[in-house]
């Protein structure tokens, strides 16, 4: 064959467009450019590659060899401008381009000569020819720092927000892609390496909410090595918001040997910082309060799990989380005898609207005709009123006394105040929910460990529990004003009150002997005829 010469403009093209051709294409890569969802969030470790992978996919899109054809720049597509947001605009005079990672890299995966026009002082916008002869494209760079009304009101056919910017900045991006979203295009990409002192908004509103979560190999073995739970590498769950979550991490990038990456990390000797940094996992971060607590697995649909309603021969119980002013917060939960626990109802009555006899019968309506074994109430309950010389724990059972006189069907109650001192029952959940994961679902709790079978204890939540979920969700640790405190005092123990009602009373209720001591009888007989808890609740 004959030797093929090149020409120097010939070399100089093909260069520019080495970058691209060497990319490697991993299946983590396939994945995340074959997801067709509105939100795609690259939850990584620090060096994944993060950045590279999404500036191919915008690349690929302005070269038209995108695998979702809907997200090809098109010569029909009017809305043909690419937002790409982060701390810095690359223009900053301050340095910024060492700290904003979007511009260089972008430059590094698009071929030189496809630039039009290059960002200047005044004008962070790169002008990109379209190599096929149709409209330009435009990739416009803004910063957190810039405020959102001067970012917000033109539409954008994507965009790219890196790290944290803010729930606010983040909220307002989806209405710039409406546009673009009738063409069959306009969705938004996160890319986000959790670390200390982070607002933990992505976690509730984006991971919390996904609909598809990939998780690459490293990833799950990190997982399976810190709690025991084994998560598959695609989860597929019923969510309205179509978001996709893709956690990856560092050892998942193919330019890396795992002896670059040990030294990485070797000066990290916390495992939540390990977590976050090398595995993009950021559930142990942001103060989050019950850490195990994930409502993918933890919430149940009460009508699908028990079609009949909750066997009248299990253990029921109530707490009360008593407030002399604000809402109370009131937890049903029952126990099988295979000591699986389901929290199944809840009630948040105010004192400022009603008074202790209307509180006591909105309560017994809740309970119907179940019999309950012991009823707990915050020990402030207990305080006597001195006007009137009568505690409200003493008003309430005098009041559930009435109300069983007045309806046979009605048990009664009679409550006791709780025990304040033990951690007993933080500890209790956490280990609940944390063989709530292992076991993936109720009923399932038998598992075989070092040989031995056993059924270990579960926690899970029906899901017409919503201020339960809530609280379980969003209950987190104060934190110092600022990181100069953060850093040079000792973490808060104290939990910011709004989220910390429902999980005190629960928390309550499981350290107390009567309710989490085992009992034995056969778990199938004897339902309650009629399924009032679950009429109408999916």
């Amino acid at each position: 064959m004959a030797e093929v010469k090149l020409t120097n403009s010939e070399i100089e093209f093909l260069d520019q467009w080495s970058n691209l051709f060497s990319y490697k294409l991993t299946d983590n890569a396939k994945a995340f450019l074959n997801c067709d969802s509105k939100i795609r969030c690259l939850f990584t470790g620090n060096q994944f590659g993060k950045n590279a992978l999404i500036c191919f996919d915008f690349v690929l899109r302005i070269l038209c060899l995108h695998p979702i054809k809907s997200k090809n720049m098109t010569p029909e597509k009017k809305v043909r401008t690419f937002r790409f947001a982060s701390e810095t605009l690359p223009n900053d005079p301050d340095g910024g381009e060492s700290k904003n990672t979007q511009y260089p890299e972008f430059k590094k995966w698009l071929p030189a000569g496809l630039i039009k026009k290059d960002i200047t002082m005044r004008n962070a916008i790169v002008t990109v020819r379209s190599p096929y002869g149709y409209p330009d494209i435009y990739v416009e760079f803004v910063s957190y720092s810039q405020s959102i009304q001067r970012t917000a009101g033109q539409q954008r056919a994507a965009v790219w927000l890196d790290e944290n910017g803010g729930k606010g900045f983040f909220e307002e991006q989806p209405p710039r892609l409406l546009a673009a979203s009738e063409e069959g295009s306009g969705d938004l990409v996160m890319s986000y390496t959790p670390v200390p002192g982070s607002t933990g908004w992505e976690f509730d509103d984006l991971y919390e909410n996904a609909r598809l979560i990939y998780r690459t190999q490293s990833v799950r073995d990190r997982i399976k090595d810190r709690t025991g739970v084994t998560e598959p590498p695609i989860k597929r769950l019923d969510s309205h918001k179509d978001i996709a979550v893709f956690m990856a991490g560092t050892d998942d990038n193919p330019t890396l040997t795992k002896d670059n990456i040990d030294q990485l990390f070797q000066n990290y000797a916390d495992e939540d910082i390990i977590d976050a940094r090398r595995f993009g996992i950021f559930r142990q971060l942001g103060g989050k309060y019950h850490k195990n607590f994930t409502a993918h697995v933890h919430v149940v649909s009460g009508s699908e799990v028990f079609p009949d309603g909750l066997p009248a021969n299990w253990k029921y119980f109530r707490g009360i989380d008593y407030h002399s002013t604000n809402p109370w917060a009131v937890s049903f939960i029952c126990k099988s005898p295979e000591d699986e626990i389901f929290v199944y109802d809840e009630l948040t009555p105010d004192p400022k609207k009603n008074i202790a006899y209307e509180i006591a019968n909105m309560i017994a309506i809740k309970s119907g005709t179940v019999k309950f074994t012991k009823d707990l109430i915050d020990p402030l309950a207990n305080e006597v009123d001195p006007k009137v010389a009568w505690s409200m724990t003493q008003s309430l059972n005098e009041y559930f006394l009435q109300l069983k006189r007045e309806s046979e069907e009605f048990k009664g109650a009679y409550f006791q105040g709780w025990d304040t001192k033990s951690k007993r029952g933080y500890d209790e959940v956490q280990k609940r929910l944390k063989n709530s994961l292992i076991v993936g679902k109720p009923f399932n709790n038998q598992i075989v460990r070092n040989g031995n079978t056993e059924r270990v204890p579960t926690l899970w939540f029906f899901s017409n529990c919503k201020d339960h979920i809530e609280s379980f969700k969003n209950a987190r640790y104060d934190e110092w004003a600022n990181r100069d405190q953060e850093e040079k005092k000792e973490a808060k123990q104290t939990i910011v009150q709004r989220h910390s009602h429902f999980p005190m009373a629960v928390e309550c209720l499981l350290k107390d002997p009567v309710v989490i001591s085992n009992y034995n009888i056969n778990r199938t007989e004897n339902k309650h005829k009629t399924p009032r808890y679950f009429q109408g609740i999916r």
